[in-house]
C-alpha cells in the first residue's frame, strides 16, 4: 500500500523557482521542463546542474518522453515533428512526420513504446493507432478507431505500460490495446489521466489530485490543492504550485 508523508515538517525536500509550461521527470530523478522561451531544461532533483536544449525554429514542446534518458523525445505537434535528444540534451535525431521513408502521418498524440526505441502515435489522417521504429518504419497499427470505440469518441491521452497501450477517450472510457493494435479490456475513468505511476494513473478531478488503479478500482487521494501540476516518481512528489516546483518525500 502507498503511503503519504505530506503531514511532517521534513516532508519538503527542496523547492525550485521555476515556471514552466510543461514538466515531467525520469527513472533517475531528473527533472525536465519547458521555459517561458521554449527551452528544454534539465536539472537534477533539487534544481542543480542544469542544462537546456534550445530551438526555437521549433516552437512549443507540447510533450517530453523520458522512458529512455538517454534518448529523449520531444513532440512539437505544430512542426509535425519529434526531436530527440541525449542525456546532455544535444540533438541526434529528428523525425519529421510529413515525410518519414514516403509515408506520412499527422500524430496528434504521441508516446514511447515499452522497451527499445519505437513509438506510438494516434495518426490524425488514418484515425488509427501507429507504432513506428526508431527510423520511421511501420510495424503495427490498429483498425480505425470508429471500428473500435463504442461510439463517437476522440482519443484524448495515451501512455504505454508493459507493451500495452492505454488510450482515455473524450467517452470516459480506457481502452487496452496490445502491442500489434489489437484492442482488448476497455475501463470506465470519470476523470482525464495525465501520467502513469507504477500500476496506476494520476488524475485530476474537481475535488485534486488522485491515483486509481483501473484493474482493481483501488483509488488514493493525494493531500494536495486542486490547482497547478504533479507527477510522482520512485519516492518523490514533484508538486507545481504555480511559482515553483516543491520536490515532497512519497512512498
Amino acid at each position: 500500500m502507498l503511503q503519504l508523508q505530506l503531514g511532517a515538517t521534513d516532508s519538503l525536500v527542496c523547492t525550485i523557482a521555476v515556471k514552466p509550461s510543461y514538466f515531467t521527470v525520469d527513472a533517475n530523478g531528473m527533472l525536465y521542463y519547458v521555459t517561458a522561451s521554449n527551452e528544454i531544461s534539465r536539472t537534477d532533483t533539487c534544481g542543480n546542474h542544469t542544462i537546456t536544449y534550445s530551438n526555437i525554429a521549433n516552437g512549443t514542446p507540447t510533450l517530453i518522453d523520458v522512458g529512455n534518458p538517454l534518448k529523449i523525445l520531444a513532440f512539437y505537434k505544430d512542426q509535425q515533428k519529434v526531436v530527440v535528444l541525449d542525456k546532455t540534451m544535444s540533438e541526434i535525431a529528428v523525425l519529421s512526420f510529413n515525410n518519414i521513408n514516403g509515408k506520412s502521418y499527422m500524430p496528434s498524440l504521441l508516446c514511447r513504446a515499452t522497451g527499445g526505441d519505437h513509438i506510438w502515435l494516434f495518426d490524425e489522417f488514418t484515425q488509427s493507432f501507429v507504432r513506428l521504429d526508431e527510423s520511421g518504419n511501420k510495424i503495427a497499427a490498429s483498425e480505425p478507431i470508429y471500428q473500435i470505440f463504442e461510439k463517437s469518441e476522440v482519443p484524448l491521452w495515451m501512455v504505454d505500460i508493459q507493451d500495452h497501450l492505454y488510450v482515455y477517450t473524450s467517452g470516459g472510457l480506457i481502452y487496452l490495446f496490445d502491442a500489434y493494435g489489437t484492442p482488448g479490456t476497455t475501463f470506465m475513468l470519470n476523470d482525464a489521466p495525465f501520467s502513469a505511476y507504477r500500476n496506476m494513473f494520476l488524475i485530476k478531478g474537481p475535488t485534486g489530485f488522485s491515483l486509481v488503479n483501473i484493474f482493481t478500482n483501488e483509488v488514493i487521494a493525494l493531500p494536495l490543492p486542486a490547482t497547478g501540476d504533479v507527477r510522482l516518481q520512485n519516492d518523490l512528489m514533484y508538486y507545481y504550485d504555480g511559482d515553483h516546483i516543491n520536490v515532497l518525500q512519497f512512498r
